[in-house]
């Protein structure tokens, strides 16, 4: 009996474990690009996010869906981004994004009131702007 007992523990186990396999690769990165003359940061609970870095002038950045849940893990269904046109969350803070981490499907959310226009949808984000 202990044995049945044992055998079904370890092929629950295993079935866990190709589930969570299967959930991470249909997982989906947060890209965001930078199609302005600005290297841009994000803060999140007022704290410039490691986890979002900078995002160079005229470049792409994806930040894996471990990364970015790990950004929000404090306000999973209303976590905030402020975006800095500076590094190191300095210069001028022109837009907020909104992210809900708490199912899996992610949203986006942008006001924006600069030189630079912020457009998305789900996981990407492209901001825009003055390229001099």
């Amino acid at each position: 009996m202990k044995f049945i007992k044992t055998k079904i523990g370890f092929l629950v186990l295993i079935g866990s474990s190709f589930l969570g396999h299967s959930a991470l690769a249909n997982a989906k990165d947060l890209k965001m690009s930078n199609d302005s003359k600005y290297q841009l940061s994000f803060s999140i609970n007022n704290v410039c996010s490691e986890e979002f870095g900078v995002l160079e002038s005229h470049s792409i950045n994806v930040i894996p869906e471990k990364e970015f849940a790990k950004a929000c893990a404090y306000n999973p269904t209303h976590c905030f981004s402020k975006v800095y046109n500076q590094p190191n969350c300095t210069g001028k803070h022109f837009a907020n994004l909104g992210f809900d981490t708490s199912s899996g499907n992610y949203y986006i959310r942008v006001f924006a009131d600069a030189d630079i226009s912020v457009s998305g949808n789900e996981f990407n984000v492209l901001f825009t702007g003055p390229w001099k």
